[in-house]
């Protein structure tokens, strides 16, 4: 930016006028849509004057603001004696006369401007300028505002910042001195020469002063003066002592003159040098405890030389979970910040690893409740854990309902519904490290110790003989090659709840990628935690192989859980099924499955894309600090999971209620269309099981279309070939001569109209046949003249607008034929067609019915030669065959889509009812889920199109019979009711389990405090009472957004409801078992 001298501010005492603008004339205007602006205030205008010319009164500038159109204004400035306006003219014109800034700052930069002073003698020429009330304007700016809301766009909003920009930056470039600097400070008259940068106010003190104020803020970034500016320095230099556990004050028995210890303190703004001068009291704490009570993590627990304030670590330990920043750059932050020069300042980075593996663990003990004894208060996880489980699953005497295992039409709402799943990006390389390094927690989190599972697989041996059955999918093969090179961990292996919560002591290293024996050990452990629930919906990526030799593994590495095993039923999440054979995406399917709801499997994808961003780090880390930092993220992940829960779980059972709203009212209308055609069948359709039967390697399901019941691909084929052209429909009514002579007469006027935009279609299409046109005008031709022979019995009240019309003999197709639905209703009833009309409305309707049942016919047939050829079609010659066939049919298809909406405006035209089956049809009135193929992704609660509800009087001929297509799709509707029910009433407990866990942990807290305030344990009280206020929050919270979606409670535990109100659980109330 240019170098800019400013004129003095003047004051002025002359009352502020309020802005005006003025228009030009339209003679000398080009534009007048400026004008429509709001008036801003006059301060602003100088402020956006980047270069300026100024002679006499006139000022000529430029703008050039980013984001603003850029244009050159003219000012003229008038006389004193004028009111001192200012008339402003733009390119595009805009004339703003406005009251000047008495304190502003004009720029005096010069530039030549070729045509502004032409611009400037054609609007001077025009006799001046029409004013404009500016309240006026703005009133008009408003109502623009108030149609268009002001945009929220970055630039927008950072154009307003944009005539401020200069005095912000010159404020901030100011802040580098003080005018008190230098003069007498208090009443030792010292000079004002030390300053802090962190306190709020950046007025210059003394140094006795400037220590004084910072005995409680000892890290505090201190600046001295130099005599030309501010310079980096500290508290350390002005013989600051930072004295431990008396408040800030000496210990009485300490020495006057005792000199303390040098120390590197480390705080969010820096690294310092300290003078710690410790207690010497009688019964003192030793040193490391007295540093621990005033919150400083030394580095090493004998002479420590480093030490980190706790606001650091707590600010590291957020900023790992949140962003997964690493140490080192964290730390390399903190010392750029210490000093630009930063090879000046000292790196803590190694002191630093350390202490932050000791903070992660005694934070872990201190949240997890492990040092307050909570198990011994209630019983939610393995004994000894620090893990957080999900509070939304079933934990038998924990969170689940009064008599839970009674229940046996929903007993499906108290299974445990998990996925695991493998990742090989949190690997770590092999490196030359202390091999005797282990992990603080001891595998009491969620990630096993190395050593647990490195002695199970010497023990039992890795089984990687068994090869995959499913030739699409193979996880074990795949990984088992050569890519995990200079790996000594190839990644691990988790098993998270459906919500999304990893397992205690349910993650494991991998060696050599997927292997069972790992996969089992893992399992295993969880199984022991989950004993006494009665089913587990357990998702795998690969479970159609890991489960065919599971019972025989387990036996032999852990039969301890072997009688718990048959509870669980292994599928495929939804995304990795599709990669799968046809026969597992019937037998390991989420979608025909009973009593897992809208269950993806796919929860541990969102897991790892979060972990993964720490597997820079981790994977370069020593065997025990990679196993905490883990550990440490998959329990965060698991607060912030449960925490989530009490809204995040009432808004998924709003969706689902409406999901199950829409899949419930189409199921129904699908299945009373069917009734009213074979209702027999129907009957039998809802007695058959849904249950998958493996007869060799064929997989029969009732989910599955028989495909030996449809024809071949060479038999549409030419079929299509045969039918290209019999555009001619079947009309209900029967034959002329045998039914009444007036419906006969509409009838075959009726196929008139056909034939004609079967011509039409001829004539209009790219490059027609003229003379089998030709030979198709003929025939219509005769046909139009047959019919008019009738017509002229019929409907004698038209025949003048027959013989009167312009029609044209060689193209019939165009010909108007003077049907009843030709003509408006009040129309009709001048020529006496009232009750013609109300025939060939009945006509029209078995007209309509038969065509969607012609469209639909013809849909099935697109969708079976789209997939026919996808999969069974190679090579270029056979694929135009194919592709052939498929235009032909698309054609079709779009004929009859056609001929559907000529027959419905002719419907309309009649009188159609609004509410009529009839409706108006859209490309997506065309979709219904395949049945040629399994599940398909995403559609599990998409609605068919109407036309595929086979209701009464939609759609269907008298001797229309429900076939294969018919009875599978019947089945997936239902299906997908049933899963929407099911996420209904899975969820609705799972709010339920939340609130049960959320009263058990908020009493046991609650109980924790009472004893810890008996014993006189005053801040473990206070910690304890504050968690007991947490989880009264999460279940006040989850309860309310439970009531607002509808949720309920049954009476038998309405007791859990009212311990929301109190602290801790009534007298004499039942516990749940």
């Amino acid at each position: 930016m240019a170098d800019r001298d400013a004129l003095p501010c003047q004051a002025s005492n002359a009352p502020k006028q309020l802005p005006q603008i003025a228009r030009v004339p339209p003679s000398s205007s080009r534009t007048l849509s400026a004008i429509k602006r709001k008036a801003h205030d006059a301060s602003r205008l100088p402020k956006a004057l980047k270069r300026v010319r100024k002679h006499d009164n006139v000022s000529i500038s430029d703008h050039a603001i980013p984001g603003v159109i850029n244009y050159t204004h003219t000012v003229v400035n008038s006389s004193p004696a004028d009111g001192g306006h200012i008339t402003e003219t733009s390119i595009p014109r805009q004339l703003i006369i406005e009251e000047p800034n008495a304190g502003e700052q004009i720029p005096r930069d010069t530039i030549n401007n070729e045509g502004v002073g032409a611009l400037q003698e054609e609007v001077m020429d025009t006799g001046g300028v029409e004013s404009v009330d500016a309240d006026a304007v703005a009133k008009e700016a408003g109502k623009i505002s108030d149609e268009k809301a002001r945009s929220q766009a970055a630039i927008d909003l950072l154009a307003d910042f944009i005539p401020f920009i200069d005095d912000m930056i010159d404020i901030i470039i100011e802040n580098g001195a003080h005018p008190s600097t230098g003069l007498p400070c208090c009443n030792s008259k010292n000079p004002r020469l030390h300053r802090c940068r962190d306190c709020f106010d950046p007025t210059p003190l003394c140094r006795d002063c400037i220590v004084a104020q910072h005995r409680s803020s000892p890290f505090h970034a201190i600046e001295t003066w130099t005599g030309t500016h501010f310079r980096k320095s500290s508290l350390f230099d002005l013989g600051f002592k930072l004295y431990l556990m008396h408040g800030g004050d000496r210990c009485p028995y300490s020495k006057q003159d005792a000199p303390g210890d040098n120390m590197e303190v480390v705080d969010t703004n820096g690294v310092h040098f300290v003078r710690i001068v410790k207690c010497y009291c009688p019964g003192r704490l030793s040193r490391l405890l007295q540093y621990t009570k005033s919150k400083l993590l030394p580095a090493t627990a004998k002479e420590p030389r480093v030490c980190f304030t706790f606001d650091l670590m707590k600010d590291f330990h957020v900023h790992s979970h949140t962003s997964k920043k690493s140490a080192y750059d964290y730390m390399q932050a903190i010392r750029r910040k210490t000093n630009v020069l930063v090879s000046d300042v000292t790196d803590p980075y190694p002191q630093f690893m350390r202490a932050t593996r000791l903070w992660r663990f005694l934070t872990i003990e201190k949240r997890s409740g492990r040092a307050f004894g909570l198990d011994n208060f209630v019983k939610f996880r393995p004994p000894g854990s620090v893990a957080l489980p999900c509070l939304p699953c079933p934990y038998p005497g924990f969170n689940m309902a009064p008599n839970w295992w009674i229940e046996v039409i929903e007993a499906y709402i108290h299974d445990k519904r998990a996925e695991m799943d493998g990742n090989f990006h949190l690997c770590k390389m092999s490196k030359n490290c202390n091999k005797k390094d282990h992990s603080l927690w001891r595998g009491s989190s969620c990630l096993h110790q190395r050593e647990d599972i490195e002695t199970h697989v010497s023990k039992f041996g890795a089984d990687i003989s068994e090869k995959s059955t499913c030739v699409k999918f193979n996880a074990t093969e795949n990984q088992n090659r050569m890519k995990h090179r200079g790996e000594d961990i190839t990644g691990i292996f988790s098993i998270l709840c459906c919500h999304g919560v990893p397992e205690p002591l349910g993650s494991v290293d991998l060696q050599r990628g997927e292997r069972y024996i790992n996969v089992d050990f893992v399992l295993a452990s969880v199984l022991r935690n989950l004993r006494g629930l009665k089913r587990m919906v357990l998702a795998y990526d690969v479970a159609c192989q890991y489960n065919i030799n599971v019972h025989k593994r387990f036996s032999k590495t852990a039969p301890d859980v072997l009688d718990t095993l048959p509870m669980v039923e292994f599928l495929v999440g939804k995304m990795h099924l599709q990669a799968h054979e046809e026969e597992c995406r019937y037998l390991y399917s989420l979608s025909y499955t009973d009593g897992v709801g809208r269950l993806d499997g796919e929860e541990t994808e969102h897991f790892w894309a979060e972990h993964n961003q720490a597997a820079g780090s981790t994977k370069q880390m020593n065997t025990g600090n990679r196993e905490e930092v883990l550990n440490d993220l998959m329990i965060d992940w698991s607060f912030r999971k449960n925490e989530a829960a009490s809204v995040s779980l009432p808004k998924r059972l709003k969706k689902a209620k409406d999901d199950w709203k829409i899949t419930s009212e189409y199921f129904d209308e699908l299945t009373a269309g069917a009734r009213s055609i074979e209702p027999d069948v129907v009957d039998l359709w809802e007695t058959m099981s849904t249950k998958p039967v493996k007869n060799g390697k064929k997989v029969e399901s009732v989910f599955r279309l028989c495909e030996t019941e449809l024809p071949s691909r060479e038999e549409i084929r030419q079929r299509l070939m045969k039918s290209s052209d019999q555009y001619k429909l079947e009309l209900p009514g029967g034959t002329v001569g045998k039914i009444e002579d007036s419906i006969s007469f509409l009838n075959c006027g009726i196929d008139v109209q056909v034939l004609q935009r079967a011509v039409l279609s001829v004539a209009t299409c790219d490059s027609p046949d003229d003379d089998e046109l030709d030979r198709k005008r003929t025939q219509l031709n005769t046909k139009i003249d047959k019919w008019r022979e009738e017509q002229r019995k019929w409907m004698p009240s038209v025949l003048q607008l027959v013989d009167t019309a312009d029609e044209d003999p060689t193209e019939p197709e165009t010909v108007c034929l003077h049907l009843p639905s030709d003509f408006p209703e009040l129309q009709r009833e001048e020529l006496h067609l009232s009750t013609l009309a109300s025939i060939e409305k009945s006509l029209r309707e078995g007209q309509a019915h038969d065509v969607l049942e012609e469209l639909r016919q013809q849909l099935k047939v697109n969708a079976m030669l789209q997939i026919d050829m996808e999969e069974t079609v190679w090579g270029t010659r056979a694929r135009n065959r194919s592709q052939k066939a498929i235009n032909e049919a698309r054609r079709l298809k779009q004929h009859w889509v056609s001929e559907y909406d000529a027959v419905r405006r002719a419907l309309v035209s009649l009188g159609l009812e609004e509410e009529s089956d009839l409706k108006k049809l859209t490309d997506k009135d065309l979709y219904r889920n395949t049945t040629k193929e399994p599940h398909e992704l995403g559609t599990g609660t998409k609605p068919d199109g109407w036309i595929w509800t086979i209701g009464k009087g939609v759609g269907t001929k008298v001797d229309t019979k429900l076939d294969e297509d018919d009875r599978v799709h019947w089945f997936r509707v239902r299906a997908s009711r049933d899963r929407c029910k099911e996420e209904v009433q899975i969820l609705s407990e799972d709010i339920r389990r939340y609130i049960r866990a959320c009263v058990k942990l908020q009493q046991a807290w609650t109980k924790i405090a009472t004893v810890k305030l008996d014993a006189a344990r005053f801040g473990a009280a206070a910690y304890a009472s504050r968690t007991a206020e947490l989880y009264s929050t999460l279940a006040s919270r989850a309860r309310l957004n439970f009531a607002e979606v509808g949720g309920s409670w049954s009476s038998s535990e309405e007791y859990e409801v009212t311990l929301l109100q109190t602290s801790a659980a009534p007298d004499g109330a039942p516990t749940s078992t």
